[in-house]
């Protein structure tokens, strides 16, 4: 009897379930699809152009699955990029207008490199996707990290909302040998390139730069690199020593206060700086220091972008210790 009961229930349930009106179910789009094999899909960026692109990594990158299919032992250009409420939740042209171009002086200047963009811009607002994934579709080495919600961490945005420090997150990701943090209102210059090659090739850790008088700074955060893979733990526990941080966080100057707190005390020993002007300075003592390999060419300092064209020319002369040996003759460096 107990049987027979269970049989003529489960038969009514089955017709009550056949007879009732399906939902209405939104069909995926086919360019999610690999992205949702990969158990990510609310973490990536959803362009066309990744359609097929393979996901799967033993180790999970903490940018995005577009940055996990490319697999260890990447060399990333870093940058943030942050909107604002005032703007529609975009950044304003100057900081927006250049990436294109400097995606090209990446390609140019660092090929085989990644250019990474940690940014609080919403694939689901058309706007900022449709501008993201023309950004990645065109430039192939392009990659968006949105930062509420990273792969591993989540949404980062209540730790540390200054979105200065975002481009900082590559000395955590396990898939990065070797990172710079770079300004999005700078140009990516020959002189730059040549400073970096020469720290590449050493055995230095970390690599800073000032090139200008306006420069006097322990750090700045737009012109320092590391090579996480000589020491992950290092890199790892200072970079979320620096998201931790909260003192001062609402100066404009707070990304380099906590470069100059946490990663100068830590580091300055395993440094190279190139410096044209304070490389005796004594506060700055640490760092071996360098002279820029290449001449400047005109206004063109490292660290320059268009937001100086109307500025009057750097005249001043750089020490004869910041100058090369065999170049004393570079008075500008």
């Amino acid at each position: 009897m107990p049987k027979r009961w269970f049989v003529l229930c489960l038969s009514l349930f089955l017709c009550l379930l056949l007879l009732s009106p399906l939902p209405s179910i939104k069909p995926i789009p086919r360019r999610l699809y690999d992205v949702i094999r990969s158990g990510s899909a609310a973490l990536d960026l959803p362009c066309d152009c990744d359609s097929g692109r393979p996901v799967d990594g033993a180790v999970p990158s903490t940018c995005s699955a577009r940055a996990t299919s490319r697999g260890p032992g990447q060399r990333v250009v870093s940058y943030s990029l942050f909107g604002s409420a005032r703007n529609n939740g975009r950044a304003t042209g100057r900081f927006e207008g250049l990436f294109a171009e400097n995606a090209e002086n990446i390609k140019a200047r660092y090929p085989g490199w990644t250019m990474r963009v940690y940014t609080n811009y919403k694939p689901e607002i058309p706007e900022q996707r449709e501008w993201m994934c023309g950004m990645q579709c065109n430039h192939s080495h392009v990659d968006f990290c949105l930062v509420d919600r990273l792969p591993g961490l989540g949404n980062i945005t209540g730790l540390q909302n200054q979105g200065r420090m975002w481009r900082f997150l590559p000395g955590m990701d396990p898939l990065v040998d070797v990172f710079l943090s770079r300004d999005s209102d700078s140009l990516i210059l020959d002189r730059e390139r040549a400073a970096v090659q020469e720290w590449l090739d050493s055995d230095f850790m970390f690599h800073i730069m000032r090139d200008h008088p306006g420069h006097y700074a322990y750090i700045l955060a737009g012109l320092w690199g590391a090579k996480p893979h000589m020491d992950r733990e290092l890199m790892a526990n200072l970079t979320r020593r620096m998201l931790f941080h909260t003192e001062s966080k609402h100066r404009k100057t707070f990304d380099q206060e906590v470069l100059r707190r946490v990663l100068w005390p830590a580091t300055k020993d395993r440094m190279m700086a190139h410096d044209s002007y304070y490389c005796t300075n004594p506060n700055f003592r640490g760092p071996t220091y360098r002279p820029f390999p290449t001449r400047i060419e005109g206004r063109l300092f490292v660290s320059y972008g268009p937001r100086f064209a109307n500025t009057k020319r750097n005249n001043r002369k750089c020490p004869a210790k910041c100058r090369p040996p065999d170049h004393q003759d570079w008075e500008l460096c």
